[in-house]
């Protein structure tokens, strides 16, 4: 599972107003879209906040896909009035382990989001059981 965060999106919506906001929510959720696998799932998770659920994926491979959907959103681009407004995105990946619950696994994710955002921001954090690599 990767869970991802729009970096200082309150200066979007403070900056240009909501609905420029609503459409850097938007840009972010397609480039998202473009960049997931066709049986991969996304969805909107809070204010600036998505998650991917990314099935039948080794450690490789989820690494793979969160700094896929990271570079996705770093190189687009919202146009307005011929200024192109860019966010980017902090990112945690948590492989599942059958131990875990849903709610162990969302948890893992969101602490390892949060080690990206404080790591510097724009950046993939992932862990699996014994490592973490950012």
């Amino acid at each position: 599972m990767i869970a991802l965060d729009i970096d200082n999106f309150k200066s979007i919506n403070d900056a240009h107003g909501h609905a420029v906001g609503d459409r850097v929510l938007n840009m972010v959720a397609g480039a998202l879209l473009a960049g997931s696998r066709s049986f991969d799932f996304i969805a909107r998770w809070g204010g600036e906040g998505f998650l991917c659920v990314a099935v039948n994926v080794n450690e490789d491979q989820l690494q793979a896909v969160a700094e896929r959907l990271r570079l996705l959103v770093e190189e687009s681009a919202y146009d307005i009035e011929g200024t192109p407004i860019r966010v980017t995105v902090s990112a945690g990946a948590a492989l599942y382990e059958p131990e875990e619950s849903i709610a162990q696994l969302l948890q893992h994710a969101d602490t390892l989001l949060y080690a990206s955002q404080s790591g510097g921001k724009n950046r993939v954090t992932f862990s699996s059981v014994d490592s973490t690599v950012s």
